[in-house]
């Protein structure tokens, strides 16, 4: 005998259930660019930035994905790292850093990067304000660099085809955990 659905339950042949939402729900939202600011500066706002409407349970998570595309200026060493900046309409904070140094070489020559970076928002990583079902989130992209010679790019680098950077974020609803 198969199992019956009634509602959000599944009852099986011998009157287990399982109960609360069956399937995945989630929302999702992207950004893309094909021309990121360019900055070789700290903490550059690298203009990808995804709003997010209020989430569906305080219980939600957000997954939140990036990648940037970058080149050096040919000098000495250098590095390059991303971070997750996110504001409700409270206040705002840092949910990831990864710092200067995420990816380093040393010595002048032609480099060109990919810079990712993932992380799972669930309102209790590093700064990151709590989930609230009253508040939408605004995530954003910045571009670290250490030695002020990384460029997040604004044009086809290495034969590239597509955007130079992209943002997604996915809220992951709360009764899923």
């Amino acid at each position: 005998m198969a199992a019956t659905m009634s509602g959000t339950g599944l009852t099986f042949p011998d009157s287990s259930v399982l109960s609360g939402i069956i399937g995945t729900n989630y929302i999702a939202k992207w950004a893309t660019a094909t021309q990121v600011t360019h900055g070789n500066t700290q903490d550059a706002y690298l203009n990808l930035e995804v709003i997010m409407p209020a989430p569906k349970s305080n219980n939600s998570r957000y997954l939140v994905m990036s990648e940037v595309h970058c080149d050096d200026t040919n000098s000495g060493g250098g590095g390059v790292g991303l971070s997750i900046w996110v504001e409700n309409t409270v206040s705002s904070y840092w949910v990831n850093q990864q710092g200067t140094h995420a990816d380093y070489y040393s010595g002048g020559a032609d480099h060109y990067w990919t810079i990712q970076s993932m992380i799972m928002d669930d309102g209790n990583v590093a700064q990151s304000p709590a989930i609230n079902t009253s508040q939408r989130r605004k995530y954003r992209v910045y571009g670290d660099n250490h030695n002020s010679n990384m460029y997040f790019c604004t044009t086809n680098v290495g034969g590239r085809i597509g955007w130079t950077g992209y943002l997604f974020v996915c809220e992951l609803d709360g009764g899923l955990f």
